[in-house]
């Protein structure tokens, strides 16, 4: 699951909710937004993200398989 990926990458990489949040200058509850589904972070933020966390972008936009299309 994607927000299982996220939280073990933040946790990885010393951070709680609350300070990576504040790490990428974005509001707490729009963070643990992510971190359980709810949302998905617009371009910029995803950027960032995938940058602190060494995450590829398809952690949060998966390519479909072809052979479910």
């Amino acid at each position: 699951m994607t927000n299982e990926k996220l939280k073990k990458a933040r946790e990885k990489a010393g951070f709680t909710q609350k300070s990576f949040a504040e790490e990428i200058n974005i509001k707490l509850r729009t963070y643990k937004s992510y971190e359980r589904g709810e949302r998905y972070p617009r371009k910029t933020n995803l950027s960032i993200i995938c940058k602190k966390l060494n995450l590829d972008a398809s952690v949060f936009y998966p390519v479909e398989n072809a052979d479910e299309r």
